[in-house]
């Protein structure tokens, strides 16, 4: 099962794949210090691009998926 990406757009209207951690933590409904304790532990993995951090959509959407096919255990 591949995970498609959030339909989370910007300004111009079009799907962004990599997410701030407010966008992040705003798709995920949780705070970004919890978004930054799941990617530090490698339960969600962060895309690095020199000093900024960034997740990709699909991801996310895999993050969910697991937690609702295990009831929150990964």
């Amino acid at each position: 099962m591949s995970a498609e990406p959030l339909p989370i757009v910007g300004p111009s209207e079009r799907p962004r794949l990599l997410l701030k951690y407010r966008d992040a933590a705003l798709a995920l409904q949780i705070c970004e210090r919890k978004l930054f304790d799941l990617g530090k532990r490698g339960e969600i993995p962060v895309v690095r691009m020199g000093k900024s951090v960034r997740f990709d959509s699909r991801d996310i959407a895999a993050y969910i998926d697991a937690h609702k096919a295990t009831g929150g255990k990964p």
